[in-house]
């Protein structure tokens, strides 16, 4: 069964799945071209592309040493280090 999202008057929500805790959140300003994010393996980044929305949404981020990378938003594990 797949988790529910518990969503708040923010417009934020979070995933959790057993047995181990996985933390999935967005919100409505995240997904901005331009906006610097960080990868755990990656490092930083900045996001380019933007291709469909909500947690399906594909991001190409440009990383340190011009690595392109297109990742889908609810595997990527982004956080968002600076919004434009």
């Amino acid at each position: 069964r797949a988790p529910q999202p518990n969503f708040s008057p923010s417009q934020q929500y979070s995933y959790s799945n057993s047995p181990q805790k996985k933390t999935f959140k967005s919100s409505v300003n995240e997904h901005k071209i331009g906006s610097l994010v960080k990868h755990t393996i990656f490092g930083k980044g900045k996001l380019l592309r933007v291709e469909g929305v909500g947690e399906n949404a594909k991001l190409t981020i440009i990383f340190s040493g011009n690595v392109k990378k297109t990742l889908i938003q609810k595997y990527a594990n982004l956080t968002i280090l600076e919004s434009v």
